[in-house]
């Protein structure tokens, strides 16, 4: 639980020999302390309406940021996996649109979002190659498909999925939409542009 995660963190801060911890993944950390909130076995597998008070998914939303930013605080770097879910869908305006981001409550993905310097999308798609060709004087890449997947890695600003890399502005440009196959060291290169 919390009290678990939190004394992991603070023996991990004193140890100081890890360059890289993983929680996989936070929306199974806040199940596991709304599970305990709520002094349940098991949760259901499909949450319902009343299931828990406002109050037990206040109390939930204050210990997921506590743990997170346990995590977040240790001197290495922090990656952390988290479900999507999508935001603002019942909204009937204009000014907001849905978007896919992390599925825990709105008040922790919000907080979230703005603390790491770093988000990102992993998708699968299936298999494209690029075809250049020379029409009118100009040259033209197209997507051919072919067999196959993907695995691929959204970067770049989207106005769907909730992703974010903390670099100059002037330098944003040089962002690629997505990486295909990524690595730690793609990833890496990127940062450092």
């Amino acid at each position: 639980g919390k009290d678990g995660l939190v004394e992991l963190c603070h023996a991990l801060k004193e140890e100081n020999s890890y360059k890289t911890i993983v929680l996989d993944h936070a929306t199974g950390l806040q199940d596991l302390l709304l599970k305990q909130i709520l002094g349940l076995e098991e949760l259901p597998a499909q949450g319902s309406w009343g299931m828990a008070s406002r109050d037990s998914w206040g109390t939930c939303t204050l210990q997921s940021k506590e743990c997170l930013r346990s995590l977040l605080n240790l001197s290495c770097n922090t990656v952390i996996v988290a479900q999507e879910r999508e935001f603002n869908t019942e909204v009937e305006n204009d000014m907001l649109s849905p978007y896919v981001g992390a599925a825990l409550t709105p008040s922790t993905t919000g907080w979230l979002n703005h603390t790491c310097d770093y988000i990102c999308q992993t998708f699968i798609r299936q298999q494209v190659s690029e075809k250049k060709t020379k029409i009118g004087g100009k040259v033209i890449t197209q997507q051919i498909k072919g067999k196959g997947v993907q695995y691929c890695l959204r970067t770049a600003p989207h106005d769907v999925y909730m992703t974010r890399f903390r670099i100059p502005r002037e330098k944003s440009d040089s962002l690629p939409e997505q990486i295909v196959n990524p690595t730690y060291q793609k990833i890496e290169e990127l940062i450092e542009i």
